[in-house]
């Protein structure tokens, strides 16, 4: 049984028209599409998870080391990136 999802008619025809311009059924699009998108929030949230976790056990970068980084830009004195801790 195919599923459906329902689109404006302008998103439609600009659907059509994408997909023929390439030789693709429109069905084919918006199934990469679809698989690209739910790929990318997946990989969004573990690195979202992964750094609150990082934050939580205190693996950040100060403010001050941050600030103190690009205040250095452009001088002769110009700093290494500031790394977290305990790294």
């Amino acid at each position: 049984m195919p599923n459906t999802v329902s689109i404006s008619d302008k998103l439609a025809e600009r659907l059509e028209a994408a997909a023929g311009s390439f030789n693709r059924t429109p069905d084919s699009v918006v199934s990469e599409a679809l698989q690209a998108w739910l790929d990318r929030e997946d990989r969004r949230m573990r690195e979202t998870i992964e750094a609150i976790e990082d934050a939580a056990a205190g693996n950040v970068v100060s403010h001050e080391a941050v600030s103190a980084w690009i205040d250095s830009w452009d001088t002769d004195h110009e700093l290494p990136c500031p790394g977290s801790p305990q790294q």
